[in-house]
């Protein structure tokens, strides 16, 4: 679930067919600068309620999902 929603809202954000974008998909590969790294981490604190630092290791989809998942449980 957390997945899909991130891959939606990602997709929309580049202007891409979600079906093009899978968990193993990296944001280097969809396009993503830092300035537009920045805007879809307040997108997501937003949509999830869960904030996520610039600074962090962030590389593919199923990594930044698996950040929400992670701190939208504790």
């Amino acid at each position: 679930m957390i997945l899909e929603k991130l891959i939606e809202l990602l997709a929309d954000y580049k202007d891409l067919d979600p079906k093009d974008i899978t968990a193993e998909t990296t944001l280097q590969e969809m396009e993503f600068d830092s300035l537009d790294i920045a805007d879809v981490l307040m997108q997501i604190d937003d949509e999830f309620g869960v904030e996520i630092e610039t600074s962090e290791q962030l590389e593919t989809v199923g990594q930044v999902a698996q950040i929400i998942e992670s701190r939208k449980d504790a």
